[in-house]
């Protein structure tokens, strides 16, 4: 359940320890060395950090194992891990490792590790015969996400979820749509501060690309593209603007690029959610379509795609799709 943590961290002893039911670590960590030494190791225990090695074949063969008990202290394990506010660090600390600024938090191997799991519980269930009694895996998860206090009213636990933040929106897209929209409603102001940027020793850095990297995976779903577009669309309309190319205008023209669109959406869908997206966020529109006029030499970079979730294969790109694509632009 814990995919991955740091031996040395005290945190993520914590959290093994509760999840284990055990009040020593070392009660824990003990049986574990002996997998660690075979010759191919379900286990690795390398530089302090113990991780399994294959977490979706673990998941898919012991998921069936995973009843109501450990659900149960996985759900108050994961609210204290993902519920936790991380201040970011100060400009000269921007390089060192939370371990080494003093920080007390969890590593960001149990962070990544938790995650993983989520979002194994939410896909993979089937393959895992995995079950949840009196309700779904997806809502399971879907209610863990939503009880995460403050997702939905402080950007600074979008800003700590920042490294899980796109495993989190694949796992839950609902709930991760639901808070954005919250902090999104009005002017903005609850979610604008995202766009800081901070003064590092070498460069600037910035925390808002979590959330944009969760809304390009959503953004592959069809049936979520409208609601991920416009959420890009208003973040759009309050971004300053900064020293990053990564910026929400540019997620939703590589999202919406006639000849090489980042969605799963055919074109007809694609046209009807950029109508929608003029007239719902009219403050973006000109330069969006601006974005999205043809051009002689053009390029692209792709978005962040789904790790697990499988959608409908992409239309055929032909001429005739691109040409009607970006006539629908320029008319």
């Amino acid at each position: 359940l814990a995919g991955a943590w740091h031996a040395r961290s005290k945190s993520d002893q914590d959290i093994v320890c509760q999840l284990a039911l055990e009040k020593d670590y070392a009660v824990c960590e003990a049986p574990l060395r002996k997998f660690a030494k075979l010759q191919d190791p379900p286990i690795d225990y390398i530089a302090d950090i113990w991780s399994l090695r294959a977490s979706v074949d673990a998941f898919v063969n012991l998921g069936h194992l995973i009843g109501p008990e450990h659900l149960a202290r996985f759900s108050k394990a994961a609210i204290a891990v993902f519920g936790q506010i991380v201040e970011p660090p100060k400009p000269d600390e921007v390089y060192r490792p939370a371990s080494q600024r003093g920080a007390d938090t969890h590593s960001r191997w149990l962070r990544d590790g938790m995650m993983n799991t989520l979002l194994h519980m939410a896909v993979l269930h089937d393959q895992a015969e995995f079950n949840v009694p009196g309700t779904t895996p997806q809502e399971y998860v879907n209610s863990l996400v939503r009880g995460l206090p403050g997702l939905s009213k402080d950007h600074r636990l979008m800003v700590s979820l920042q490294d899980q933040m796109s495993l989190l929106a694949e796992a839950a897209p609902i709930p991760f749509l639901e808070a954005l929209e919250r902090l999104l409603e009005g002017d903005a102001m609850a979610i604008r501060p995202i766009f800081e940027e901070q003064k590092g020793l070498i460069g600037s850095h910035s925390y808002y690309f979590g959330v944009l990297w969760g809304l390009e995976v959503i953004a592959w779903d069809p049936q979520l593209l409208l609601r991920a577009s416009i959420c890009l669309a208003r973040l759009a309309s309050v971004d300053p603007g900064g020293t990053f190319s990564n910026r929400p205008i540019n997620s939703l023209r590589s999202i919406f690029l006639s000849w090489l669109p980042n969605t799963s959406a055919n074109a007809d869908q694609r046209k009807g959610v950029l109508m929608n997206i003029l007239e719902t966020v009219p403050d973006i529109s000109w330069d969006l379509l601006m974005q999205l006029l043809p051009r002689a030499h053009d390029h692209s970079s792709p978005t962040q795609r789904p790790v697990f979730r499988e959608f409908n294969e992409p239309e055929v790109i032909t001429y005739a799709v691109v040409w009607d694509s970006q006539s629908f632009i320029v008319e």
